[in-house]
């Protein structure tokens, strides 16, 4: 919700979830998710189409309480998605640093780097 107001240098979406309702039910043409789509306070699906800044999904596939499917949406559906997302294999919600390990934090320092990269790139452009 922030980064889709605010300018920001990069966002890293650990294990989020789709939307509100996404997350209680399942999809299809008379579900829920269609009929009160309007009405879902964590609208992130929405939300990440408007942030302008690269945005990095980090999400466990063995995730039961947010189907790693979550983060496949939000992934497309951002405008400048960090790429690969991180789908850590067989991670669940609670235990996604621990499936992890070390990799989780040279694939997050990786990230901050490049956003660090670009920007000084954007600073030694002429007109900057």
């Amino acid at each position: 919700y922030v980064a889709a107001r605010r300018e920001v240098r990069g966002v890293v979406l650990h294990s989020p979830v789709a939307s509100g309702i996404r997350a209680l039910v399942a999809g299809g043409c008379c579900s829920p998710v269609n009929v009160y789509a309007c009405l879902d306070p964590f609208n992130n699906l929405r939300e990440v189409t408007r942030i302008d800044a690269p945005v990095y999904v980090i999400h466990g596939t063995a995730d039961e309480e947010i189907p790693w499917k979550h983060g496949q949406m939000l992934h497309d559906a951002a405008k400048k998605p960090h790429e690969p997302p991180y789908w850590v294999e067989g991670a669940g919600h609670n235990n996604l640093l621990e499936a992890a390990g070390e990799e989780y934090f040279v694939k997050l320092g990786a990230f901050l780097d490049a956003l660090a990269k670009a920007e000084k790139s954007a600073a030694a452009e002429p007109g900057s």
